[in-house]
């Protein structure tokens, strides 16, 4: 048995001293010998350097630190660019009001003493914004005893009513909207006549209104100076504004008109009751500074579901109808 177990030694001694001087005696095949074999030579590893950009702020150390966690020990990171922010598209301009349009008479007649609406000139922008600033005034005078009104300023009245108090920037947003560039911006101005039809334009002006054209009508200011109040002129204006809307080619926003009035001007909510619209809401105002005072606005608004050539007809029906209306209780009264 021992000789046995010691010829089966010798037997198996030769082969594993041949096999590893086979090994020591043969490099190991390279990639260019055998292109089939896998290579286990490391890779060549390329380093980027990365560059930090000022305008982005630096990564925070927690940050860093979990980013390292998760590269292994000593790993770095580079942070991706923020993504740019998407500005708003704009749309084409809008088209100027055309001379044609702004040369027309929306309502009201031509006969000596009569009022009618039309489109402002250059040279009427200084009373216009005469009118406007009776228009903040008017206002003011709804709140004359209350005590916060005293300590609110000229500028606070202003900004309530949404009327720009710089002079000069007042001018020029006149200027531009008179000259048909003023977007979906609009005034229109009521005059009486006093003289000839050659003289309609040194008529004076006695009232305007102030709307804006979007997905809807927006009725902004709707002035009468004093002394013509009680002749129906603001549905006279509003008439006028309807017309204008129509000639645009905007009929469809005439079958949603809004408006927001303040509570406490009842004249002009009952104005507005008679020519249809309906009170939709509420909403408050702080007035100034750590001032106490709050005025209430009430929002207001004439949905129609027919069409825009009804709905024109009907509403200059209205606004027809409370004119003479208005005109019969100032005859009575006199």
């Amino acid at each position: 048995a021992a000789a046995a177990a010691a010829a089966g030694e010798a037997r198996r001694q030769p082969r594993l001293t041949l096999a590893r001087a086979t090994r020591e005696k043969s490099p190991p095949p390279t990639p260019q010998e055998s292109p089939s074999a896998p290579s286990m030579a490391p890779k060549a590893t390329r380093v980027t350097r990365v560059t930090r950009v000022p305008k982005f702020p630096p990564a925070s150390p927690g940050l860093r630190r979990r980013l390292t966690m998760r590269g292994g020990r000593g790993a770095s990171m580079a942070l991706p660019r923020p993504m740019p922010r998407m500005m708003p598209r704009r749309g084409p301009a809008p088209a100027p009001v055309p001379a044609w349009l702004r040369e027309k008479i929306f309502a009201g007649s031509t006969q000596v003493g009569d009022y009618f609406v039309s489109w402002p000139t250059v040279a009427d922008v200084q009373r216009l914004r005469s009118i406007e600033r009776e228009f903040v005034f008017d206002h003011k005078q709804l709140f004359l005893h209350d005590a916060w009104a005293e300590v609110a300023s000229e500028n606070d009245w202003y900004r309530i009513v949404n009327v720009i108090g710089d002079e000069a920037q007042a001018l020029s947003a006149i200027s531009r909207i008179v000259a048909g560039r003023g977007g979906q911006h609009a005034t229109l101005q009521v005059q009486q006549v006093h003289g000839a039809l050659e003289d309609l334009r040194q008529s004076p002006i006695v009232g305007y209104v102030h709307f804006v054209v979007s997905d809807h009508l927006n009725v902004s200011h709707l002035k009468v100076t004093g002394e013509h109040r009680g002749q129906g002129l603001g549905a006279l204006l509003l008439a006028g504004m309807v017309r204008y809307v129509e000639l645009a080619g905007h009929g469809e926003t005439i079958c949603d008109m809004r408006l927001v009035v303040m509570s406490r001007n009842e004249q002009a909510q009952q104005l507005y009751d008679a020519l249809g619209f309906e009170k939709t809401g509420a909403r408050g105002k702080q007035v100034g500074q750590g001032s106490k005072g709050r005025i209430e606005w009430t929002k207001m608004s004439r949905i129609s579901a027919t069409s825009p050539e009804q709905t024109v007809q009907d509403f200059l029906a209205q606004c027809e109808s409370r004119r003479a209306e208005r005109s019969s209780e100032t005859a009575e009264a006199a």
